[in-house]
């Protein structure tokens, strides 16, 4: 089996599987200042005697992606970095492809591969992303906004008189006391949204596109997103099956 790591601005995960199927998972906070030590030994905890054919690895956080690389010498037979120079196959029709997120190349790759083409994923993470994969199945472009915890921590923070709120669906989009209309504007608001973009794109592309969501921040919005296929993990599938077109 290969191991997937995710390193992303809220959570690292972690996956063992291959052909894009994972048969074991592991999240956790992900902090900046952690060393290839500590790295190391949570990735032997989690391996628990596994070694694993390759390492396919996605880092958007500058600072983590040297230590992940030490840390990883000699758990697995070869390590493969997702970014700017390593061919996927996946095409980025967009007019920076250096400017693509390794994440967010993962995640199409994996869409691409699960659901076809036309597509329209909304990933639901630190960020909020929505992304265009067109007739030919290329990466054809983004929306990004502000992540659910974003705005949520945006409005207590920034206007005294709110309180900090759960991100948990309120009964009504119309509020009726404060935390409820916050929900409202915050979930409510952001699932509007995305079925707005969701129009856009497709009249952009001539053609009604198929929805996708995913992201650590799906669960929050998914009852109100009811037309929507739930893929929680797809940028690790799409790592382990980046990670299935190389040799060791």
């Amino acid at each position: 089996m290969d191991i997937a790591i995710d390193v992303g601005n809220t959570l690292t995960k972690f996956g063992l599987g291959e052909g894009g199927e994972i048969a074991l998972s592991y999240e956790f906070q992900t902090e900046p200042s952690r060393r290839r030590d500590e790295i190391r030994s949570r990735i032997l905890a989690f391996l628990a005697g596994e070694r694993p054919r390759k390492a396919i690895l996605s880092s958007v956080v500058p600072s983590l992606l040297g230590e992940y690389r030490a840390a990883l010498a000699g758990i697995a037979g070869r390590l493969i970095v997702l970014g700017p120079g390593l061919r996927t196959g996946l095409v980025l029709h967009v007019e920076n492809p250096k400017e693509v997120g390794s994440d967010l190349v993962a995640g199409a790759y994996a869409a691409k591969s699960l659901f076809g083409k036309n597509l329209f994923i909304a990933d639901f993470g630190t960020a909020t992303k929505y992304i265009y994969l067109d007739q030919e199945g290329r990466f054809a472009g983004l929306s990004i906004a502000p992540g659910l915890e974003i705005s949520a921590k945006a409005l207590s923070k920034d206007a005294s008189a709110l309180p900090e709120v759960p991100l948990e669906i309120p009964p009504s989009p119309v509020g009726r006391n404060t935390v409820s209309c916050m929900q409202s504007g915050i979930l409510y608001g952001r699932a509007y949204e995305c079925l707005g973009f969701l129009e856009s794109f497709s009249k952009e592309a001539g053609v009604a596109l198929r929805p996708i969501l995913t992201g650590g921040n799906a669960r929050h919005i998914l009852p109100l997103l009811p037309g929507f296929e739930h893929e929680e993990n797809l940028v690790l599938k799409g790592l382990l099956l980046i990670g299935e077109g190389f040799s060791l």
